[in-house]
Parts: C-alpha cells; sequence; structure tokens
C-alpha cells in the first residue's frame, strides 16, 4: 500500500512539474513582487529576464494572498513600479492571457497594469483597471483599454467587497475579436473586443498610469501579474490543484 501511494504521489508531483514548466515556458513575463521589504528590484520570475524598479513612494507591504509573502502600494501617484521594454519583448499584439493578483480598497478606481504614458495617443498601447460601482460599494467591474483604436471593454459586475484579494484572468482570442474576463475563476463575461494593440516601446508599470494623477492608493494593492502571448487554460489559472486527494499549492501560476 506504501509503495501505491508513493508511486501516485511521484505521478501528480510529476505531472504538476510538467504543467508548471509549460505554463512558465509561455509566459512573457511573471512579477510576484516577493522581494520585500527593502528592496527596489522586482525579479521577473518566468526566466525571460523582465526584471522591474520600484522608486517614490511605493512600499512593500506583508499584507498578501495566501501562499505569498508580500505585496506593493503607494499613498499617492508619485511613485514608479516599472519594466523597461527591449525591444517591444513585452508586447501583447495577438492571442494574449493576462492574470493579476489585487486588493481593491474603498476608492472606486484602480490602476493595475499598463503600457501607456500618453493619455489620448492612438499609439496602439493598452491599460487594464478596475472600477467600484461607486465609492464603498462592494460591487466591481474590470476595464481593459486598447488606444490602437480607444477600444474600452468591461467585465460583468461581481460582488468583491472591498479589502479583499481577488484574481483577474483576462484572455483574449485576435482572430474572433473576443475577450473573456475571469475573477476568481469564475467566467466574468465575453465580450466582443476589437482591441488594436500594437508594439510600443513605452514600458510597462504597475498600479498607475503615467502623467495622470492617480496611483495605487485608498488600499489598493498589487501581488502579481502574469502575462502570456497565448490563450492560456484556465488550469493555469489556478493556485491549487487537487489531485487523487492530494493537495498541491503552487508557486503561482
Amino acid at each position: 500500500m506504501k509503495r501505491i501511494v508513493i508511486c501516485v504521489a511521484m505521478i501528480e508531483l510529476f505531472f504538476i512539474s510538467s504543467f508548471q514548466n509549460t505554463c512558465q515556458a509561455e509566459m512573457i513575463g511573471q512579477w510576484l513582487f516577493e522581494e520585500g521589504p527593502d528592496g527596489t528590484t522586482f525579479l521577473d520570475t518566468s526566466g525571460k529576464g523582465n526584471n522591474g524598479t520600484l522608486s517614490g513612494d511605493v512600499f512593500w507591504d506583508t499584507d498578501a494572498p495566501p501562499g505569498e509573502s508580500w505585496s506593493i502600494y503607494s499613498t499617492s501617484a508619485d511613485y514608479e513600479a516599472i519594466v523597461q521594454d527591449n525591444g517591444s519583448v513585452l508586447d501583447i499584439t495577438e492571442d494574449f492571457t493576462i492574470e493579476i493578483c489585487a486588493k481593491v480598497g474603498e476608492g472606486t478606481f484602480a490602476d493595475v497594469i499598463s503600457k501607456h504614458h500618453a493619455y489620448g495617443d492612438n499609439d496602439g498601447s493598452w491599460n487594464v483597471w478596475i472600477n467600484r460601482e461607486a465609492s464603498g460599494s462592494d460591487y466591481l467591474h474590470v476595464s481593459m483599454c486598447a488606444y490602437g483604436n480607444f477600444a474600452n471593454v468591461d467585465s460583468d459586475v461581481v460582488l468583491m467587497p472591498s479589502g479583499s484579494w481577488f484574481d483577474i484572468a483576462i484572455t483574449y482570442d485576435d482572430s474572433e475579436n473576443i475577450a473573456t474576463f475571469y475573477i476568481n475563476g469564475e467566467e466574468a463575461g465575453i465580450k466582443a473586443a476589437d482591441w488594436q494593440i500594437n508594439d510600443t516601446i513605452e514600458p510597462l508599470t504597475f498600479g498607475y498610469e503615467p502623467g495622470l494623477a492617480w496611483g495605487m492608493g485608498d488600499g489598493n494593492k498589487i501581488a502579481s501579474v502574469t502575462m502570456y502571448n497565448h490563450i492560456i487554460p484556465e488550469p493555469c489559472t489556478l493556485s491549487l490543484l487537487t489531485l487523487g486527494g492530494i493537495a498541491f499549492l503552487r508557486r503561482k501560476r
């Protein structure tokens, strides 16, 4: 019996390891923000080398989702959490998946990730943000805009009390012009989305859009962001796999 259990466990571990390696190979970048409390560099754990830097009014916090140790937050817009794009390696121009783990406070707006540094231009850049239906409301939706044609698409409205950690995933099928939103693993809208996203050399920023007077204030925090140039099957968005009655908590996506 012991040999059977050991063999089953080894098979399960092999399956999870292979699955993780497949997901990792398809990543553009993955930032887990686990370098606190004093670091000014946050690492790209995808192995692609797209490391970022922190500066200004930005802080590490031990308030983090299960399985993680740190998150980042700011009390103003006077900071940078930035990854420079050398050679447009961070661009998403066709099919893609973006995964985010964030906490939203009581404010109405939270910018999460942006590759758009001149508001109002149509250069093919993009950003993702979160909107509460009203200040203090327990309901919110996720938005993504592509500035090649200024096309904004919203998820369905979902219940998410302030101060809650939650997972967001956005997939885009370029051939069908279809965006699918997921919040905490549940589908939150399949929407028509003619997103025109082009190669840009603008850097990737987290928690703010440069040039605008907002940051991660109001209790907003970011724990991780992962990007793929593919549509990733739903299992890649799960942190916890349960196989054969044995639970394995994965590091992240």
